[in-house]
């Protein structure tokens, strides 16, 4: 496809693709998210990791992400939300369109007062600790093997956390029916803390 856009064309057509490459993840690490931009573009695709580093810059400038460190590795965060893109892009108009549109909230998004990087982690990772506590107890019953428990847990917190990059209602309706127990104090960490910085915490679970 790239053979057939002009050079804006082409630099958007890349932008969309980096976007894409976060897949359901809110936060990605940059090794990760190059190899997965690479996976994306096939074998034609001849980006050099420095050249990558420089289209994410650009899109920091621009307002579609936003970097961080994330476990001491170099990560980026995705600023447009999962509604805006499609799984699809069918031809350069659309690109054109979708780029357009990031662009009227990017201004908006910079007035937003930002909560420091480390205190994101820091934050995140408490809660992260609090919502294994609960699954725990609400979960895991005492005749089940170590193996059991943790892919029971597994399981809550991907459900969680796909649930919630849809959208919170999503994310409220997979605890009401998969996990009642956890539903008031869930609720609870979604209403004071926000749905960001509850993504933040499913992801820490999930990766460590």
């Amino acid at each position: 496809m790239f053979d057939r856009l002009g050079p804006d064309d082409y630099e958007r057509e890349i932008e969309v693709n980096i976007v894409r490459a976060f897949g359901w993840s809110i936060i990605e690490f940059e090794a990760v998210l190059f190899q997965k931009y690479l996976h994306m573009s096939g074998p034609s695709s001849i980006m050099l990791e420095g050249d990558f580093r420089k289209y994410l810059m650009e899109m920091h400038a621009k307002g579609f992400i936003s970097p961080l460190e994330f476990q001491g590795k170099r990560a980026w965060r995705k600023l447009i939300v999962e509604s805006d893109m499609e799984d699809e892009i069918q031809d350069e108009e659309e690109i054109r369109e979708l780029i357009e549109k990031a662009k009227g909230t990017r201004h908006k998004q910079r007035r937003k007062k930002k909560t420091p990087h480390s205190r994101l982690v820091t934050e995140s990772r408490i809660i992260a600790e609090d919502i294994l506590g609960i699954l725990r107890d609400k979960v895991i019953r005492g005749e089940m093997s170590d193996k059991a428990a943790r892919d029971l847990l597994v399981r809550h917190v991907e459900g969680m956390r796909r649930a919630l990059v849809d959208s919170p209602n999503e994310f409220l309706r997979y605890v009401r029916k998969n996990i009642p127990g956890m539903r008031k104090p869930m609720e609870q960490i979604l209403t004071s803390k926000g749905q960001d910085i509850l993504l933040l915490s499913l992801r820490l679970i999930d990766t460590e």
